[in-house]
This record gives C-alpha cells, sequence and structure tokens, in this order.
C-alpha cells in the first residue's frame, strides 16, 4: 500500500518535469541576476526563450527519471549541473564581464589556478539555490516511477526529443524567433535576452568554428592573391615585446590621488616613442586572447566566443601561423618568458608550435623575487635582460615576455605599507581602498620595468624595438560579485559603444634605441591583432605579407572590435562602405584559410 502511494505515472511524471524545469529555470535566473525585483521584471518580457529553456531542462528531467526509475537522481543531477553554472556564471560575470560559456569548462583546471584567492563566497541567492534543490530532493527521494515497457527506449525518446528542440532553438528559426542571436564580443547580452539555459544551449550550438559565407579554397586563394610577397628586410633588428598584465591608466575614476606618477617613465617613454591605446578583446581577463592576437594578426571576434585560441587550435599542432614562426626562418632566436605556470592555457605546447626556440616559465626562471602574490615586474624585467644578453650572441632576437605581478585578486594589504601606493578615492570603505592601492602600487612597477628595460636597451651596440602594452583592465575589489566601478558608478548611463571604450581601452607603446622619426605621435587606436603590424609598420621592421596586408588595410578599416567596426581613426562605422565590407570579408577569408584550411596554409606569404 505504502508504495502505491509513492509510485509516479505518466501524469505524475508530466507534471515533475514541468514543474522541476520551470523551478530550476527560476532558481537560476535568480542566481543570475542576484535579485528578486529583477527577476520579477524580467521574466514577463522573456517569458519565451525562458519556457524554450524549461521545455529542454523538462525533457532531460523526464529523460534520466525514466532512466533511473526515480525522480530525485535526475533533478538532483540536472539541479547541480545549473547550480554549479549558476556559481561559476555570475563570478565569471562580475570579475570579467561575460557569462559562463560552454568553452569556458574546457578552462577548469586553468581558472582554478589563476583564480586562487578571490572572495566567491556564495550569494543569498546561490544560497537560497542549494537549500530549495535539496529539500526538493529530500522530498521526492522515495517516489518511484511506475511505466510499463522499456526505460531506455522512452528515455531515448525523450532526450532524442530535447535535442530536437535544442537544435532547434540553435539552428533553425527559433534562434530569431526567441532572439537567440549571438553579437560578437557581446555573450552577455544574449544571456539578458534568453536566460542562462537559452543562452548556454545557443553557445554551445556555435562551439565550433564557421566558414564565412561563400568559403571556398579557389575564395582563398583569389584573397591570397592580395597579399604583397615577402622580401628580404633589409635590416634584422632585434624585436621585444613585452605585455604588462593588467596595466592600464585609471581612466575611469576622477577623483583618484597618489596616483600622478604612475604613469612617469611610460609619459617620457612616449615622447620617445609612439604611443596611443588600444582596445582589448576582453575586461578583466582572457590574457591568452589578447596575446594570441599579437603574436598572430588573428581576430578573435571571427572565432567562436569563449574559446581560448592557444588551447582550442594552436597547441594541439606542429606548426601554426605566426609571427615568431616566420622570424625563425630568417634566423631569429625566438624565446618566450612567463613568470607563472608554464601549462596555464597550454602556453607550453602552444609556444612550441607558434615558433618559440625557448619558453622560460615560473620554474625555470633564475630571478623569482615576489611582489604581492606573483613573480615581481623587476624579476620579470632581470629575467627578460638575462635571456636577451645570453640570446644576442648568436644572432638576432625576438624575445616576448608576458608579465604577472598586476593579476586578480590584488587583496588589501598584499604589499607592505612602506613601499604600497598611498592612493586615494573619496568615499571607500577600507577593503575597496586596499585593493585600489594594490592595483595602483602594481601599475608603478610596471611603470618601473619599463624603465629598467629601455635603460639596459640605450646601452645596447645593436638596434632594439620594443612593444610594451597591458593586457586588459581590471576589477577593483570584488565583495559579493560588486567591483569598485560599480561602486562609484563610474560607467552609469554610458551607451555600448562608450562602456566598450571605458572599459576596453589599454596603453601601447612603440619606443626604439636609435630613436623614433615619429617621436610624440600616435599610431592611432585599434584591435589587439593590429598592434604587432602597426608597431612593424612604425619601426620598418621584418614584416610577413600578412603582416604587411594588416599594416595597409588600416587605412580604410580600423579592425573589428566585438561587434564594432572601426574606421581608419578608430571610431565605429555606422554605415559601413561597399569596399569596407568587402575589406573584412577578404580578411575573415585569409584568417579562416590561415588557421583551418590546409589546402593554401603553405604559401610562402603567410
Amino acid at each position: 500500500m505504502n508504495d502505491k502511494r509513492l509510485c509516479t505515472g505518466a501524469a505524475g511524471l508530466a507534471a515533475y518535469a514541468a514543474a522541476g524545469a520551470v523551478g530550476l529555470q527560476l532558481l537560476t535566473e535568480l542566481a543570475r541576476q542576484n535579485s528578486l525585483p529583477a527577476l520579477l521584471g524580467w521574466l514577463p518580457g522573456h517569458l519565451l526563450p525562458f519556457l524554450a529553456g524549461a521545455l529542454v531542462l523538462g525533457l532531460a528531467l523526464a529523460g534520466l527519471a525514466l532512466l533511473t526509475r526515480r525522480l530525485w537522481p535526475g533533478l538532483l543531477a540536472v539541479g547541480l549541473a545549473l547550480f554549479a553554472g549558476s556559481y561559476a556564471g555570475f563570478f565569471k560575470q562580475a570579475y570579467r564581464g561575460d557569462p559562463l560559456l560552454p568553452a569556458d569548462l574546457l578552462l577548469a583546471r586553468d581558472a582554478a589556478g589563476i583564480m586562487e584567492g578571490l572572495d566567491l563566497r556564495p550569494t543569498w541567492s546561490l544560497a537560497a539555490f542549494g537549500v530549495v534543490l535539496a529539500v526538493a530532493c529530500w522530498l521526492l527521494r522515495r517516489e518511484r516511477l511506475c511505466l510499463p515497457g522499456r526505460r531506455a527506449a522512452l528515455a531515448g525518446v525523450g532526450l532524442t526529443a530535447a535535442a530536437a528542440v535544442w537544435a532547434g532553438v540553435c539552428f533553425g528559426p527559433g534562434a530569431s524567433l526567441l532572439g537567440l542571436e549571438p553579437q560578437a564580443g557581446e555573450p552577455g547580452a544574449l544571456y539578458d535576452k534568453g536566460g542562462f539555459t537559452a543562452g548556454f544551449l545557443t553557445y554551445l550550438c556555435r562551439i565550433q568554428p564557421q566558414k564565412p559565407a561563400g568559403y571556398s579554397a579557389d575564395a582563398a586563394r583569389q584573397a591570397l592573391a592580395q597579399l604583397p610577397a615577402d622580401d628580404s628586410p633589409a635590416s634584422t633588428p632585434d624585436i621585444v615585446v613585452v605585455m604588462m598584465e593588467s596595466y592600464y591608466h585609471l581612466d575611469n575614476y576622477p577623483g583618484l590621488t597618489g596616483c600622478e606618477d604612475l604613469t612617469a617613465n611610460y609619459d617620457r617613454l612616449a615622447a620617445e616613442g609612439v604611443s596611443g591605446c588600444y582596445y582589448s578583446d576582453k575586461y578583466s581577463g582572457g590574457t591568452a586572447d589578447m596575446e594570441f592576437g599579437a603574436l598572430t594578426g588573428f581576430s578573435t571576434a571571427f572565432l567562436p566566443e569563449g574559446v581560448v585560441p592557444y588551447m582550442q587550435y594552436v597547441a594541439s599542432r606542429e606548426q601554426f601561423p605566426a609571427y615568431p614562426a616566420w622570424l625563425q626562418s630568417l634566423g631569429y632566436r625566438t624565446i618566450a618568458i612567463h613568470p607563472f605556470d608554464g601549462d596555464i592555457y597550454s602556453r607550453t605546447d602552444a609556444y612550441r608550435a607558434m615558433g618559440f626556440d625557448t619558453f622560460v616559465d615560473r620554474d625555470s626562471m633564475t630571478h623569482t623575487d615576489l611582489a604581492g602574490q606573483y613573480i615581481a615586474d623587476a624579476a620579470a624585467a632581470a629575467e627578460l635582460i638575462d635571456q636577451y644578453q645570453a640570446a644576442a650572441q648568436d644572432g638576432p632576437v625576438f624575445l616576448h615576455m608576458v608579465t604577472m605581478q598586476n593579476h586578480i585578486p590584488n587583496l588589501p594589504e598584499e604589499y607592505p605599507a612602506d613601499s604600497r601606493v598611498q592612493a586615494s578615492l573619496p568615499g571607500l570603505d577600507d577593503y575597496y581602498q586596499g585593493s585600489l592601492e594594490s592595483v595602483a602600487t602594481g601599475l608603478r612597477d610596471a611603470d618601473e620595468m619599463m624603465k629598467t628595460i629601455t635603460d639596459y636597451f640605450r646601452t645596447v651596440d645593436r638596434e632594439v624595438i620594443v612593444l610594451f602594452f597591458g593586457d586588459h583592465q581590471t576589477a577593483i575589489g570584488q565583495q559579493g560579485g560588486v567591483e569598485l566601478l560599480d561602486v562609484t558608478g563610474g560607467l552609469e548611463g554610458l551607451s555600448g559603444w562608450q562602456l566598450r571604450r571605458a572599459t576596453h581601452r589599454v596603453p601601447y607603446l612603440m619606443w626604439s634605441n636609435r630613436g623614433c622619426d615619429e617621436a610624440g605621435s600616435t599610431a592611432g587606436s585599434f584591435p589587439s591583432y593590429l598592434l604587432l603590424p602597426a608597431f612593424l609598420e612604425k619601426m620598418d621592421a621584418p614584416m610577413t605579407g600578412w603582416m604587411h596586408w594588416l599594416a595597409q588595410s588600416r587605412q580604410l578599416l580600423g579592425g573589428v572590435t566585438g561587434r564594432w567596426q572601426l574606421d581608419s581613426d578608430g571610431q565605429p562605422l555606422t554605415d559601413p562602405t561597399q569596399e569596407q565590407t568587402s575589406l573584412l570579408r577578404t580578411q575573415q577569408i585569409l584568417q579562416y584559410a590561415r588557421m583551418f584550411d590546409g589546402t593554401v596554409s603553405g604559401d610562402p606569404r603567410w
């Protein structure tokens, strides 16, 4: 008798799947928005994508119930997956400005390594999610499914139906109907439209690189014919590229004091060279994206959202088309330095494929003094100088370094009081004040590192050209998903482009120990993949045909950053001309051909 009372039939299964799916959707959206009023205000205007996501979850719950003959295991499995996604997604959005994407699942180990020390305590909405899920599973613990037939077959039907709905949302007219058409560089906008489940599934369908419209091997060859042939360079200067962790100018904080001298060396060197700001691909993270773009000339705007090219496309290759590999053919020694775990973002294998002879990571460095939690920029500069001196005995050198000192979490009192920058911003509590001072101290030390490196190269008899650039801005202080810009309200009321410009502008500096014909000028504003073409052009340095083409294209098209195409002045294009549209299509075709089409990859102009 007791068994009959706890036996669930077809109607009960349908009710369980519907109620469980809607409940999990509500909990997931509550966790994403961390506000009940915001959720209640959002739901009426986004009901269709909300229900589409619930339908997929409901079919999954039904399928798992048919497989296990119980209700609670499926609810627990789906609930835990959504809880974990909500947890990771909330803090990724807080720190990085982007939601959790399918490609992020491949970064779990790397993320754990670089997120240590962050304040990731669950919010009240995440705690509520966990409590409700646990109670629901406990209440269903004795319910069993009582349906005739073969459960595996029924489960297969349910899961197939879920896959069909998913495919319809991702690839069919459902995507347009539900407003789930992604915009490059703005995944958060799609999640805001469709919610976490629909957004995540939509990007899961787009995790593979897509051919540009009209792409073929013949189209690639026609585009390839537009590249200038590589000529033997007249000179082979030593080339040094330094990407500085979280290096930027604190322009978003009016009223900030105590930071007036943080750019003293940058400003002095800018007067001797070429400087400006470029548009970083990411905010407060994603270092490898900017590094990849700079070393290859490839735009991440043409790649699936959230992928890390080093991990997905480079590390597994024997050879990958990149500037260091081409310099090897000219007799350059190619060296990479990164004062952290060499396996983060698969750099060890990626650097090998891109043509680096030597990779010096944290474990193989000679200079390892710490500043805060990481190897100091001063130690990194000493390592760079030592590596250069050793390599320069054998011919021209290409040396690329990524620093680490100013990496998050930038905790208060990370540096001793007697060496910490005394930054001040009115109205801050002790936590945000201390975090601000930690970031400012890292910026000061990066500025000193630029002086150390350029002072050394002034003494070198050979021609040396140096490119410094930050990788991205950084989120200062985090408590419950709230950073300093949220506290100050510095980004309130900004339009899409204004917000992009405020949070993605990062300084660069091009310098030569032989002086610069255009000293004190700027190379303009552009995305990260145009950093090296602009630098090499300004310094009259060796360039591949691809780099030549990219440099020349800047006269008409200033690149692509997120969903924005830029004009030659680095401003958004509102009405691209036919010539600009054709140029962008050619760039997409060339990049796809270089990265993914082996039939044209052997051309010497690469």
